[in-house]
Parts: C-alpha cells; sequence; structure tokens
C-alpha cells in the first residue's frame, strides 16, 4: 500500500478522522509485528531504530499482565479497580499471553508504521512541528486495501520521538534511582502508546476510543498520576497511563524489587487538586448492597486448580484473623496470602488448615485475600466495620462470594461492600 495519496486527503484532516467502530475478533492467535511501508530514501536508519524497538515493546506490555495479584498495587496507582480488568483486556490484545508472546497479537498488523510524515505543513495540525514523539490516525475507509480491517491506522515516528533511548538494554537498573521518572522510558514504550490509540487494540477492550488525554498534558509519569488522583473516570481513555502503568511494572520486574510499590512518586504529583470538568472528591458512593464483583482476568496459560470448599475456608480463616475490628480512616489495607492445605497429625489422619504461604513453589489453593478502603469514599460514622461492612453481610460472605461468583476459573475478584474493598485472587 502507497500512503503518498494521503497527503491531499489529509490537507485539512489529517487529525480529524473518525474512528471506526466495526466489530472486530476478540483472540486472534496469529501473531505479527506491524508492517512497514513509503520511507523516504535516506531514512534506513531511523526505520531500523523503530524495528528494532518492536521487541523491547513486546516485553513491555508481556510484563505487564505477567503477575496480576503481584502487581496490583501498582495498577492501582494508575487506575481505579474497577477498570483493572478492562486495562488487562488491552494489554492482551498485545500480547495474549506473556509467556509466549512471540511478535504480538495479528491486530499489529493493522498498526502500520509510515517513513512519510503525512502531516507534515498541514493547517489542521503538525504533531511533529509542535513537539510530539509520534502520532497515529486512522486510514480513511476508502483508502483501506481489500481484506484490511476497517481499524487500521498509520503512525508516523516524530524526530523528538526517535532521540529516546533506543533499547531497554541501554538502561540500567541502577541508573532509575528510586522515584518513577522518564529515565525508564525508552523507544519500545512509544511504540506501544501508539499501538493503543488502534481501535482493534484499545476501544476493543474498553468501549472507548484510547486518546490523549489534555493533549502533551496527559503525558508522563506526573500527569498520569494526578490524572489518577483528579479526575480517575478519565484514566481508561489515556494512553501514556498505560504505558507508564506498564514501565513501572516493567522495571520493577526487571530489577528484582520485591517492595511493591518500589517507586515513590514524582515530587510534584498533587492529590485532590480539582480542575474544570474534573470528578470532585468524595463522590465515590458506598454500595449497599455490596456491588457485583470485578473478576480477575482469565489466565491465557496453565493454573493450579482452586477449589470452592477450599476457598471458603480461606474467606473465612482471613476474616476470623484479620478482618475482625473496626478500624478509623481514611485508609484501610489489610492483606495476607493464605493456603488452605492438609497437615498431617499422625493416628488421626489428615486435618485441612489454613495457613500463611511463605513457600517459593507453585501450589493448588494459594490466595491473596485483602480489605481495602475504596479512594474517594466517605468514612463511616465510627470507622470501618471490618467484620460487617453493611448490616447482614459479613466478611467471609463477601470474600468468598468475589471467588464464587466469577466464572473466571477459580482466579477470583473483588466486591465492593460500602466503602470497603474485599478481594479474594489466586496467585497460580
Amino acid at each position: 500500500m502507497m500512503f503518498i495519496i494521503l497527503l491531499a486527503l489529509l490537507a485539512t484532516s489529517v487529525l480529524s478522522f473518525p474512528a471506526d467502530t466495526s466489530p472486530i475478533s476478540k483472540h486472534l492467535h496469529i501473531r505479527t509485528f506491524p508492517d512497514f511501508e513509503d520511507w523516504p530514501p535516506g531514512s534506513d536508519a531511523d526505520k531500523q531504530k523503530i524495528q528494532n524497538a518492536l521487541p523491547d515493546a513486546i516485553d513491555l506490555v508481556a510484563a505487564a499482565i505477567s503477575d496480576y495479584t503481584k502487581y496490583r498495587p501498582i495498577y492501582e496507582k494508575y487506575f481505579p479497580e474497577v477498570d483493572h480488568q478492562r486495562v488487562q483486556n488491552v494489554f492482551k490484545n498485545i500480547v495474549s499471553d506473556p509467556n509466549n508472546a512471540g511478535t504480538g497479537e495479528a491486530r499489529l498488523k493493522e498498526c502500520i508504521i509510515i517513513g512519510l510524515d503525512v502531516s507534515q505543513g498541514n493547517p489542521g495540525g503538525d504533531p511533529c512541528a509542535e513537539g510530539a514523539e509520534a502520532y497515529t490516525i486512522p486510514i480513511p475507509p476508502t483508502l483501506i486495501d481489500p481484506g484490511q480491517s476497517q481499524t487500521a491506522t498509520i503512525t508516523h515516528f516524530c524526530p523528538n520521538g526517535l532521540k529516546a533511548t533506543p533499547r531497554y538494554s541501554d538502561i540500567q537498573c541502577g541508573d532509575l534511582g528510586d522515584t518513577t521518572s522518564v529515565k525508564m522510558d525508552f523507544l519500545g514504550a512509544t511504540v506501544m502508546h501508539e499501538w493503543l490509540h488502534n481501535d482493534a487494540v484499545g476501544k476493543a477492550a474498553t468501549g472507548v476510543h484510547i486518546e490523549d488525554i489534555n493533549g502533551m498534558n496527559g503525558y508522563g509519569p506526573t500527569n498520569t498520576r494526578n490524572l489518577r488522583n483528579n479526575s480517575p473516570n478519565d484514566c481508561l481513555k489515556n494512553a501514556d497511563s498505560y504505558t507508564w502503568l506498564a514501565l513501572e511494572i516493567f522495571w520493577t520486574k526487571k530489577c528484582s524489587y520485591n517492595d511493591i510499590p518500589h517507586f515513590k512518586d514524582p515530587a510534584d504529583v498533587q492529590g485532590g487538586t480539582q480542575h474544570p470538568n474534573d470528578t470532585p472528591a468524595s463522590t465515590v458512593q458506598p454500595a449497599d448492597p455490596p456491588a457485583p464483583p470485578v473478576c480477575a482476568p482469565v489466565p491465557d496459560g496453565g493454573a493450579k486448580d482452586t477449589h470452592e470448599w477450599k476457598a471458603k475456608r480461606v474467606a473465612n480463616a482471613f476474616c476470623d484473623r484479620f478482618a475482625k475490628d473496626t478500624v478509623p480512616g481514611p485508609d484501610v489495607n489489610v492483606e495476607h496470602m493464605l493456603w488452605s492445605t492438609e497437615s498431617f497429625v499422625g493416628r488421626g489422619g489428615a486435618l485441612e488448615v489454613v495457613q500463611d504461604w511463605t513457600r517459593d513453589d507453585s501450589q493448588d489453593d494459594v490466595y491473596t485475600v485483602s480489605v481495602k478502603s475504596v479512594r474517594d469514599c466517605p468514612v463511616p460514622d465510627g470507622g470501618f466495620n471490618l467484620a460487617e461492612p453493611i448490616s447482614g453481610n459479613k466478611c467471609g460472605d463477601i470474600v468468598f462470594n468475589a471467588w464464587k461468583n466469577c466464572n473466571n476459573q477459580g482466579r477470583g475478584g473483588t466486591i465492593q461492600a460500602g466503602c470497603l474493598n474485599y478481594a479474594i485472587l489466586a496467585k497460580y
């Protein structure tokens, strides 16, 4: 396909093509890197630099979905918990199996990368001249090749974007410090960011087109964290929120940090600062009766077995031991990893017990169980009653229902009850 003909057609509308809403397959198994088209003479070095960055983009996504239970505290820094599964599904539209990432899902072939700057001199907007690192636009349906997806896009990398650190292997863990910063960034992260603007990747999972909220004011570690604090409903459609979530998980995992979240917020992150049209603080309403569960993603690879009666035992044990008190607000964060197993007790045979999980191997029925306060939800008079957050709704029943009412191969989920989130998530 040649895109030179786009120059005239894009002269006044390069940034305003409507996003196509055609349905697409939700799961494709053929994997492929994006196509490269229309590279002018003398641009081979830039083309090679982007091609070299593609595996880094895949590795970045694979890290982001590698262990949701472990990295969930980082998810909470960038997205409200109610959106976590949809965020996971966006990443899975790029890499469905983090243990077999390959070159990405087949839909990436529709994320075409071009060397020709089709917006140059365009009166409707010239992103490269305005300092952008890259831009992505939908191909007009009239120009799509027969058999090509109606969600196909073209991406151009601007000179500013090509200045990024070429490969993550060029960055050392010791260079990062202990704060989330642009020191973490590399070209593969920009590649991933642009893929999110393709509706077969983003909108197919979220129901909304993923854009750049507030233009460049939605970019970077500070702005994405401020967006989470001040306008959480916008995070799901802000591409750089996904990018910085993935970058923070990637470097936490690659550098083998176990204190999660390891990286501190930038010093200029503000909480509660209100801007026009932002969601006001303290607008989350208590869930009475308890809300339906938000279910953890279904694993694409193998997973250990879970059993209903063991999940019930773990739920009750957690509540009896760790969630039986009334505690003051505003912050509640109680979390334990528990295992339901047999303990052999002489002639009496085996006795089923629930104990703390401290081993390194993987086993059936290991769960991370937690109760946490909901951000921007008012603290009840007298504090949080962890044992019975709503009259007639006991902790053990709520936690168990977060597992029982999710049809996700026993992976579990989260239920909001009052202003508390109760979660039970299978570890393996």
